[in-house]
């Protein structure tokens, strides 16, 4: 008997590596979209707690959403509820929050790169 594979339609990373983006809000953000998703009955969007993605901003924490290719900096729950709410639920994603440092689009077209390592110890 053959099990069913589940499917996502989205996959949200939020990294909670202790001592950086945990510290900076990310194991709160983390909690704010699951929760989010949850009150919603939402069950075609994942979000994983990671740890370093690679990339640490200065303040709040990195979240990805693929297939998406879209980094972001979060700061404040509130703006991942946002996320939530205007690029995962309606499809436009939150402009004022993305990592001026990466982006998946510009890399496509040559223009995007990391400029700073992560400062984590990961």
């Amino acid at each position: 008997m053959s099990k069913e594979i589940k499917t996502y339609r989205k996959h949200v990373f939020v990294c909670c590596t202790e001592g950086c983006c945990g510290a900076r809000g990310g194991e709160a953000v983390y909690q704010a979209l699951r929760a989010e998703f949850s009150e919603r009955k939402i069950t075609d969007v994942l979000v994983t707690r990671t740890q370093c993605l690679g990339l640490c901003p200065e303040a709040g924490a990195t979240v990805a959403v693929y297939p998406d290719g879209v980094w972001y900096v979060v700061s404040k729950v509130e703006e991942g509820t946002e996320i939530a709410r205007q690029h995962l639920i309606a499809g436009h994603p939150v402009t004022r929050l993305l990592s001026q440092e990466i982006s998946l689009e510009a890399q496509r077209k040559g223009a995007g790169h990391v400029e700073k390592a992560c400062n984590c110890a990961q």
